[in-house]
């Protein structure tokens, strides 16, 4: 059997039979059959509904697919999702270590502060970290392994906990990890391609420089010097090691470097270089930037160690010219008074120390005769 047709009841009304739907409304006037009649006006604002959800749902696509790596400029930190920002593979993070003294701030020192401010100003999009005595020995106990905190408790020279902090901070994190003392001379993506997730300088022929690490967490290279690293300081705990021999020398580190690359440790740092330097291939994805020599390459600047220290240091970059070098005429003549009663002092030292050895000399002839 068909199923039965849908009727619609039908009231009387003085135009005949009309639809029960329309009882009460004037004649001439329709109600649609689904509800209420629909204005001009509610119709433009579904349409408007509609077509904000078409272009939200591609919006969405755009960000969640490949295409927004296409989006992005080469070379410029971008945000992948639940991530920091990211520069290339390596967190967007700069990295150093003050460790010389445990009850100081490092920022009290206008040196500290100078290349502070030089890192945050050319890489804005860079955080910056700087870990002391205390927050260094927290992130290991809290972050790494119980074996690196054995390690890095037992280490009694400063040198040698920031090495071990810097090598184990970029195995665990990544970033990019400087020296206290460097100050940049142009943003890191000029001498860190976007494509690079190690990096590391030329020191010499022979050795690699440590200034400047950066690497992707847990990277081969970075992976290899860290294991390089453990190796040493556990045959040191156990068995001892030669006095002043460094917990990770320049020697060991290039091993360690070349042994990741290529297979083998006989490679010097000249020989990475041509091999390395500057080019960064798809399955090396490494780079070698010279950040010894800041004259020549212009990448960075060392100041001295003991400049940091200083209560009123000369500001960096900036040089006394040949008349500030010259001293004042008055204060030449003053150096030169004060040499001459310099010198009559000395004489009259030596004069009074004469006398005293020949007076006791007398004495030892005086007593040697009463014997």
């Amino acid at each position: 059997m068909s199923k039965p047709e849908r009727r619609e009841a039908h009231v009387l009304g003085e135009e005949g039979m009309i639809p029960e739907r329309n009882r009460g409304v004037p004649n001439g006037a329709h109600i649609p059959p689904f509800g209420k009649k629909r204005t001009s006006s509610q119709s433009r604002l579904e349409h408007a509904l509609w077509l904000l959800a078409v272009f939200s749902v591609l919006v969405i696509f755009l960000i969640l697919s490949p295409a927004s790596k296409v989006l992005t400029s080469f070379g410029q930190a971008r945000r992948q999702p639940g991530k920091a920002f990211m520069h290339g593979e390596m967190p967007t993070t700069i990295w150093e270590s003050f460790l010389a003294n445990n009850t100081r701030n490092p920022f009290e020192l206008p040196k500290v502060r100078d290349a502070v401010v030089a890192w945050k100003s050319m890489n804005e999009v860079w955080q910056f970290r700087i870990l002391d005595f205390n927050s260094a020995r927290d992130m290991i106990e809290k972050d790494m392994s119980d074996d690196d905190l054995l390690v890095y408790d037992a280490l009694t020279s400063t040198e040698e906990r920031e090495l071990f902090l810097k090598v184990t901070v970029l195995y665990y994190h990544g970033g990019v990890f400087s020296d206290i003392n460097i100050i940049p001379k142009s943003p890191i993506e000029e001498w860190i391609p976007v494509e690079c997730n190690f990096a590391c300088g030329y020191e010499d022929y022979d050795n690699l420089s440590v200034v400047v690490l950066a690497s992707a967490p847990r990277h081969r290279v970075i992976r290899r010097v860290y294991e390089e690293m453990m190796k040493l300081a556990k045959m040191r705990l156990e068995e001892g090691q030669p006095e002043g021999k460094p917990l990770l020398s320049g020697q060991d580190f290039t091993s360690a470097v070349s042994t990741a690359l290529v297979g083998t440790a006989e490679n010097n740092a000249d020989s990475l270089w041509r091999l390395h330097g500057n080019i960064v291939t798809s399955d090396r994805k490494i780079c070698l930037f010279p950040s010894k020599s800041a004259l020549q390459h212009e990448l960075v600047e060392r100041i001295p160690v003991g400049d940091l220290f200083s209560p009123d240091p000369t500001p960096h970059l900036e040089f006394e010219t040949e008349a500030e070098m010259k001293p004042d005429s008055s204060e030449a003549e003053l150096d030169e008074e004060e040499l001459e009663h310099g010198e009559e002092a000395e004489e009259k030292a030596e004069e009074e120390t004469s006398d005293v050895e020949s007076q006791e000399e007398q004495l030892r002839r005086f007593s040697g005769l009463a014997q």
